[in-house]
């Protein structure tokens, strides 16, 4: 689990058995570009944090019974995705991202 923000660039994360990163509690943005994230549980929980992906690509995430497959965003978040693909990701809701958007 991460509390400040990330910057990840041309790199790759492959063959993960649980989440790669976990960010909690950053009020800052943290930056994912020209990555590539492949074969996990997930790729991303974004708790309370800002995340900007771009040219960036997620595929073989998530599993039939728990929802989010590559991203899962839990409560106060705000993402930004542009120019970036999801490919053969599964979750029980949401195989590339599962939002709550739930209010209380």
């Amino acid at each position: 689990m991460v509390n400040t923000p990330l910057s990840i660039s041309e790199s790759t994360f492959s063959n993960f058995s649980n989440t790669v990163f976990h960010s909690k509690e950053s009020t800052q943005i943290s930056n994912i570009s020209q990555s590539t994230f492949r074969n996990g549980k997930r790729a991303l929980i974004i708790e309370d944090s800002y995340f900007s992906i771009t040219q960036t690509s997620f595929s073989n995430f998530g599993e039939y019974d728990t929802p989010g497959g590559a991203i899962f965003p839990t409560s106060s978040f705000k993402l930004n995705i542009s120019n970036s693909t999801f490919n053969k990701n599964k979750g029980l809701d949401g195989g590339a991202i599962f939002i709550d958007c739930l209010q209380t």
